[in-house]
């Protein structure tokens, strides 16, 4: 529940640009918004876990979201929704810095793909509550106001679970992550060495990490709004779709978790970003639901990316540093993105403004070679 906010937001857009009369480019702040709110966020992040933890990190930001949903759902202005969409942003990347920090330090080596491919199958859980929320609310008349307060009314006990419930996470994983974030001291107790600042990496991972979820929340924001819009379909057809995509995440991301594929970690992303690049061609070039089928092509990749980062940067200290800068060229990216795609929008149609999809992939491509 903590990121099925992010699935709402799509099938609830075209509803919020007829609600308040915007054009494509001033609805863009709906997805702008949040994106510079995570980013500030990420950046002032690092001294909050390292001194509170992971799992109040979890739950203090969960209750911000909260607050960013209930402003939205009682907005009578446009300005108002779009100060509930800050607060929603200031949660987004506290939530998923803490989750990927806790499972890549605290899994053990031989199963970081595995335990990183859960979180991120639960990632595409959540993704997948959002479309059919949305779906179950038109069903019974809802306005979007009132699906987004229903979906925080049910985040609401998942939040004060983490806050106050009494499980904590395994003692292995608690010792591993404990360990990420303390300093390494030698022998007699003093500090030995800071952890490593690998900036070329943190570059590269960023950028990697940035291009393919450009592509990813462009599809997941901008969906609905084009199969409605430009191809026709009925709104509860259009958020078929969209659930479609999310259900494909969820699965890859799930098979990730169990099972052990017997291929390189790169090869698995490069796989992933090829055959995205073919469907998400198809979907401009003939019918949006190739979209829908990139999800299953997407899958693998985050969680993937994430494991690459562990294998490389668990021994050297530097996991924290090179996730958290991937976190925040991330929502650089989607800053540019979201403002790019309502004004290109604007300017030559939704359609053309969609090529960032296949053009991201194709970068992701010329990095991975």
């Amino acid at each position: 529940f903590f990121q099925a906010e992010d699935g709402i937001r799509g099938p609830v857009f075209p509803d919020v640009l007829a609600a308040f009369d915007l054009s494509d480019a001033q609805g863009a702040w709906f997805f702008f918004l949040p994106a510079a709110a995570a980013l500030v966020n990420n950046l002032a992040l690092t001294g909050w876990i390292e001194r509170t933890g992971a799992r109040w990190t979890l739950g203090v930001y969960s209750l911000v979201q909260l607050a960013g949903l209930a402003v939205t759902a009682i907005a009578g202005r446009y300005a108002t929704v779009l100060g509930g969409s800050l607060l929603i942003g200031l949660s987004t990347g506290g939530v998923g810095i803490a989750a990927n920090v806790l499972v890549g330090t605290g899994a053990p080596p031989a199963r970081r793909r595995q335990w990183l491919g859960g979180l991120h199958a639960m990632y595409g859980a959540a993704a997948l509550i959002g479309p059919l929320w949305a779906t179950a609310g038109a069903h019974l008349g809802w306005d979007w106001r009132l699906t987004t307060a229903s979906l925080g009314v049910a985040s609401a006990g998942v939040a004060l679970r983490a806050l106050i419930g009494r499980g904590s996470p395994p003692s292995s994983v608690a010792a591993r992550s404990d360990a990420a974030r303390r300093p390494n001291r030698d022998d007699r107790g003093e500090r030995s060495h800071r952890p490593a600042r690998p900036v070329h990496s943190a570059a590269w991972f960023g950028a990697l990490c940035m291009c393919y979820v450009v592509a990813e929340v462009t599809i997941g924001s901008r969906l609905p709004l084009y199969a409605r819009r430009d191809a026709g379909y009925s709104p509860a057809g259009a958020n078929a779709l969209l659930t479609l995509f999310y259900v494909g995440l969820f699965a890859g991301r799930l098979a990730f978790a169990v099972i052990s594929a017997p291929y390189r970690t790169h090869a698995l992303m490069t796989m992933s970003a090829a055959t995205g690049l073919v469907c998400a061609v198809l979907g401009l070039a003939y019918d949006p639901v190739w979209f829908a089928a990139a999800g299953l092509c997407f899958s693998i990749f985050y969680p993937a990316a994430m494991a690459l980062v562990g294998e490389l940067h668990d021994a050297d200290g530097a996991l924290f540093y090179v996730t958290s800068w991937c976190i925040t060229l991330q929502a650089l990216g989607l800053m540019a993105m979201h403002l790019g795609v309502g004004y290109i929008s604007d300017a030559a149609g939704l359609p053309r403004a969609l090529w960032i999809v296949p053009s991201c992939l194709l970068a992701v491509l010329g990095l991975l070679a």
